[in-house]
């Protein structure tokens, strides 16, 4: 047995004691009336509290919503900023490695230079010989003779000439 019909059981015994039987049912009529209005108003009140527990909830959903679609939005900058920041340490590792080889270059070119200056120091001496030699030989020698003597030089030194 609910409350109301409780009530309602509570308050036909009164009646029923007080006025009697007939007039009670004509009592109890307007008696439920009343009980159902306050039941309304009760149930509309708990009607209106949910409502504003359930705007209150949608309020915090799209809150809720909102910081999930700005994180979001931050995790891919976040992601963005990654990519970018991966191509540049790409690059980087790449001209680093560049750079190691062109060190190793200059290290074996560097390695080769007393040789190098060597060779040029052999080839200067020649050049310096052909030259005396000319030199000494002026008049004597013809021009063919001189031609075929430089061509012999260059030749020696790596200069191909026709």
């Amino acid at each position: 047995m609910t409350d109301i019909e409780k009530k309602i059981a509570e308050i036909r015994e009164g009646l029923t004691f007080i006025v009697g039987e007939q007039s009670a049912g004509k009592w109890m009529g307007r008696c439920r009336f009343l009980l159902s209005v306050e039941e309304n108003r009760k149930l509309r009140e708990e009607r209106d509290e949910a409502r504003s527990k359930a705007e209150e909830a949608w309020k915090e959903i799209d809150s809720l919503e909102e910081q999930l679609l700005s994180s979001q939005q931050e995790i891919e900058w976040l992601r963005q900023l990654y990519e970018r920041e991966r191509e540049i340490a790409d690059q980087a590792l790449e001209q680093v490695k560049n750079l190691r080889e062109e060190r190793n270059q200059d290290r074996q070119w560097i390695e080769k230079a007393p040789e190098n200056v060597t060779q040029l120091q052999q080839e200067r001496d020649k050049m310096i010989e052909w030259l005396r030699m000319c030199l000494f030989n002026h008049g004597c020698w013809r021009e063919e003779d001189y031609v075929a003597y430089m061509r012999d030089i260059l030749k020696e030194i790596g200069v191909t000439v026709k």
